[in-house]
């Protein structure tokens, strides 16, 4: 074994002849050990106190050996002589035992004369320790284990295994050992543990002399975290739209995981939606499917894909068709066209259906009025291979012509013309009848005296005699064939109220154009409209030779906001109509049915009779305001007749209806009442007020 670097005595030293006597005191006065060290597993340092006086002393003994008693010669073991140094290192040849140790002075050769041995000390004499082991790693190989291994270490005898230690948390250093591993294995399968959790490991080694080698540098690892089993949610909204001939745009609203979705796949069915394939992944929320065939019908689903591989459910279906190729082939000329009259205002038409390449969708028909015309107009578009053209002059020539149309607008030759004459008028009397009724706020139900198929109502002006002055309009609703249902209703800003009921004259006539005995032409019509604050061109049925006087009312209830007509541009051929609502209202209304009773006025004749009643019809001048104007009649009747009138024109801008009050034989006051919803102005410029008396049965 290496000695550690101190000189050792040489036993050839030369001592002076000492007397045994003057020696006794120098052993007297040797102090005794007073420390061992142990110096690896290669040598024991000793340390004594030497005496006061070393004159006499040569050098010192030191005796060891495997068992007490070393204070002698006598004893098994081992000596060295050493200079006069009070301190030596001791050569020790085996390792894991105990060594007993004494010190002499000596005076002399071979140690004599000699002291007496010191006090005798003792030493455990180590093994050696392993290495330490080197290259730890840790490696996690789930969410519950992580592996570790290491380079081994070497021992100088032999390594019997390792202690392995751990603490939990990124920065830990409260480490607690968890394994011990006997054998010359280099690794260990940490396992228990908790997901996504950081773990630090070190590593020492251990001999058979339950020698422990240094720590291991320390290595980390974190647990993986745990299987994600849930699906992303449904991906929502699906839709699919055609974008030419060949591709399809699909988008949908995107779907959401616990950990996080990955891509979306794509599926595709051309048959029905049954047999689907996929045909894509992808990232985002959309798709381009292209490559596809024209004209022709895909059904999409999709379902979201995460990082696990877990997979939504499908979404909901969606279908989209590519665009087919332009098509350019007109349908073939409809064939066998003919026109045949239905009485006095109705011509039915029938033809031979005409063929396409891919259908035809309609067929458009003209008309042109008047024996020998040429000048054709569109009159209506039908599916079906008939058109039925009504509200027709009487005992008129009407030509017709059609085409075919298909899904792509390419349009047909023109078929042949044909020709028909609607029937001429044969009535003998006019289908007419007129009263005056009191009515509020309440509906009140007015039963006809003659029998009529579709009959045309007016009932206006409201009356102002009563006490309630508020501004009111009537509205007629339920006309059928036997009578019809009227109220007065306030403006809506108002409490819809009446203090009385108000007197209220009404006209009923058959819808259609009818000639009076007297010869007077008469038109009853209806036009459904929902032009509010703006008018619709109404065309009369067949000209008159004057323009005539207008009556219009609405007869429908399809909203329940308070609504009037008013009429405008009253010409020979075709006049205007609107509706009105308060002026607070933002003037959208619903869809109104109004019925309208055109009376033709020939200057110089507009006296005649009806049924043995005498009946007058005439327009003011352009003169009737919010002032009351005072019409006094062509000529007086022998009772109050009943007065059915309505401004002709549209000059004032606010909403307004026409009122009339202290109607006698001879003459009637009309005045123009605004409403006031927006403002309390009232003041309402100059109208033109057509009216028709008619003689009141006694």
């Amino acid at each position: 074994m290496k000695v550690r670097s101190r000189a050792l005595l040489s036993s050839t030293n030369r001592y002076p002849r000492i007397g045994r006597r003057s020696f006794a005191l120098l052993i007297a006065s040797l102090l005794g050990l007073t420390n061992t060290q142990v110096v690896g597993a290669a040598s024991v340092t000793l340390a004594w106190t030497p005496p006061a006086d070393t004159s006499q002393i040569d050098g010192y003994r030191v005796h060891y050996g495997t068992a007490p008693g070393q204070t002698s010669d006598q004893t098994t073991g081992q000596y060295f002589d050493v200079g006069k140094i009070a301190e030596a290192a001791v050569p020790i040849p085996t390792e894991g035992s105990t060594y007993y140790f004494a010190v002499k002075s000596c005076g002399g050769q071979n140690c004599s004369p000699s002291s007496v041995y010191s006090n005798e000390v003792w030493t455990a004499i180590p093994t050696a320790a392993p290495s330490v082991p080197a290259n730890l790693s840790a490696t996690a190989a789930s969410a519950s284990q992580i592996k570790l291994s290491w380079t081994a270490s070497t021992d100088n005898v032999a390594v019997t295994g390792y202690r392995v230690e751990r603490c939990q948390g990124l920065n830990c250093s409260n480490f607690a050992q968890i394994a011990s591993t006997t054998g010359t294995g280099t690794s260990y399968n940490d396992t228990g543990l908790t997901a996504s959790t950081s773990y630090r490991y070190r590593v020492r080694a251990a001999d058979a002399a339950a020698n422990l080698g240094g720590y291991s540098p320390i290595a980390t690892a974190t647990t993986l975290a745990p299987p994600d089993t849930t699906a992303p949610t449904v991906p929502g909204g699906l839709l699919a739209t055609g974008a030419g001939m060949s591709q399809v745009n699909l988008i949908w609203t995107a779907s959401t995981d616990n950990v996080g979705v990955t891509g979306y796949r794509v599926e595709r069915s051309q048959a029905g939606c049954t047999s689907f394939n996929e045909i894509a992944s992808v990232n985002q929320a959309n798709y381009g499917d292209s490559g596809l065939a024209s004209g022709t019908a895909y059904c999409y689903r999709v379902r979201a894909a995460d990082a696990a591989g877990n997979l939504s459910a499908y979404s909901s279906t969606a279908t989209a068709n590519t665009t087919a190729p332009p098509d350019t082939t007109p349908p073939s000329i409809p064939g066998g066209l003919t026109a045949t009259a239905a009485g006095t205002s109705q011509i039915n038409l029938s033809w031979t259906a005409s063929t396409d390449n891919r259908g035809v969708t309609a067929y458009r028909v003209e008309r042109c009025k008047g024996a020998g015309c040429g000048s054709f107009a569109s009159i209506g578009t039908v599916a079906s291979t008939g058109y039925t053209d009504g509200g027709l002059v009487a005992d008129t020539n009407y030509t017709y012509r059609l085409r075919a149309v298909d899904a792509a607008g390419n349009l047909s030759g023109y078929s042949n013309t044909s020709t028909a004459k609607t029937d001429k008028e044969t009535i003998a009397s006019a289908p007419l009848e007129y009263g005056e009724v009191s009515v509020g706020q309440l509906v009140k139900r007015v039963e006809f005296q003659k029998e009529y198929v579709d009959p045309i109502v007016v009932a206006r002006p409201l009356g102002g005699d009563g006490i309630d002055l508020d501004p009111a309009v009537v509205r007629i609703e339920g006309v059928d064939a036997q009578g019809f249902s009227m109220r007065v209703q306030e403006w809506d800003y108002l409490d819809g109220v009446r203090a009385e009921p108000e007197k209220v004259a009404y006209l009923v006539m058959e819808r259609g154009r009818h000639e009076l005995p007297d010869g007077t032409w008469v038109e009853a019509g209806r036009v459904k409209t929902n032009k509010t604050n703006a008018f619709v061109t109404v065309p009369f049925q067949a000209p008159f030779i004057e323009p005539p006087l207008v009556l219009t009312s609405t007869t429908s209830n399809f909203e329940k906001d308070a609504v009037t007509s008013r009429v405008r541009q009253i010409g020979t051929a075709t006049f205007q109509v609107g509706m009105r609502e308060q002026e607070s209202k933002t003037q959208k209304h619903l869809a109104e049915n109004i019925d309208y009773i055109a009376w033709e006025v020939v200057a110089g004749n507009n006296v005649g009779e009806l049924d043995g009643y005498r009946y007058q019809v005439g327009r003011t001048a352009n003169a009737v305001t919010d002032r009351t104007y005072t019409l006094v009649y062509p000529s007086a009747f022998t009772v109050p007749p009943v007065l059915i009138a309505d401004m002709q024109t549209t000059n004032g801008g606010d909403t307004a209806a026409l009122r009339w009050k202290n109607k006698d034989e001879a003459a009637v006051e009309l005045w123009i009442q605004e409403e006031r919803s927006k403002d309390s102005e009232t003041t309402h410029g100059k109208e033109v007020v057509g009216y028709l008396l008619i003689e009141a049965a006694e």
